[in-house]
């Protein structure tokens, strides 16, 4: 029983009872479950194998951290692209004025769905 009360509804495969006597034998249907394994096999989401797109994630974090964190703390190296990402301050103010913004919009978030919920 669900929360309602209420019996759930089997996820299994259909029965019929057309020119098969009503036996109950399952139908030709395939299961959802079968359906949505062939999607993701066949790779229709993701056209990167998944340890390149761990590989290019744990690049752009290294990439933030640098810029953010531990380029300011680095004297002057000489290369000017280098130098450039050290003087900028844009990066190091991203995460601290994210966080701000994104628990406003989380518990804004929150209000709605309890309204959406209860009414």
């Amino acid at each position: 029983m669900n929360r309602r009360g209420r019996h759930a509804r089997s996820r299994s495969p259909r029965r019929t009872s057309t020119k098969d006597g009503g036996t109950g034998k399952t139908s030709d249907m395939k299961p959802i479950h079968d359906l949505h394994a062939r999607i993701i096999d066949d790779s229709l989401f993701s056209p990167l194998p998944p340890m390149v797109v761990v590989a290019l994630s744990v690049l752009g974090a290294a990439a933030f951290l640098y810029a953010a964190i531990i380029s300011k703390l680095l004297p002057s190296t000489g290369i000017w692209w280098l130098d450039a990402i050290r003087n900028d301050w844009y990066y190091c103010f991203l995460i601290p004025l994210t966080a701000p913004v994104s628990i406003f919009f989380l518990i804004w978030n929150w209000y709605g769905k309890k309204l959406f919920r209860h009414n």
